[in-house]
């Protein structure tokens, strides 16, 4: 009967260890994901520094182009029609917009209608427009000094960089399929973004 004991019990030891080395494994590979899950990814964080950058920029230059009415003894009212003149301060707003809907929705975990595929794509484009436009034909024009040159620089080339680079790095599986377009050869595209 003692026999019979050993042998049960050598199973039960046997058992339990794997068990315990299964649990084991199973914990520290769910620590790692937590503390995966903890770190924010380019994706999150990147419309967080481009929405800051964007309103700093279009900020800037508000206060510079109201200054500069009221120096040319102008009302601040003809520096904010001159300000919203340019296709540049427009397309900043566009991005600055469309990067604080996403960091919103992002610390929110709601949806937000404005940081889809569709406005995070038409945002880039515009603003890819006026940082190669500006670059390859304004920048010779005029040396901006001082808060004009930061806000040059802001709205010109740091804003249309980050917004190229958060589009790319836009994530692919937080998309899904709301609504399909048609394309050649059969290809199906994501209309829409999961909220």
């Amino acid at each position: 009967m003692r026999g019979n004991c050993r042998v049960g019990s050598s199973r039960a030891d046997s058992f339990s260890r794997q068990h315990s080395s299964v649990v084991t494994s199973a914990a520290t590979k769910s620590a790692k994901c937590m503390a995966d899950c903890r770190r924010p990814s380019m994706s999150a964080v990147l419309p967080r520094l481009l929405a800051v950058a964007a309103w700093f920029g279009v900020l800037l230059q508000l206060w510079l182009s109201i200054r500069l009415a009221l120096a040319n003894g102008k009302s601040a009212m003809s520096g904010l029609i001159a300000y919203f003149g340019y296709f540049t301060v427009l397309t900043n707003i566009f991005v600055a917009l469309v990067c604080t809907a996403g960091s919103l929705r992002q610390q929110s975990h709601g949806c937000s209608p404005f940081y889809r595929l569709p406005f995070v794509g038409c945002s880039t484009a515009a603003i890819l427009v006026v940082g190669i436009g500006y670059h390859a034909m304004l920048r010779d024009l005029w040396a901006p000094q001082g808060a004009q040159w930061i806000a040059d620089v802001v709205l010109h080339y740091v804003v249309p960089a980050g917004a190229l680079l958060n589009w790319l790095v836009y994530r692919d599986e937080d998309r899904v399929v709301c609504g399909r377009s048609r394309w050649r050869e059969g290809r199906q595209l994501p209309a829409c973004r999961r909220c």
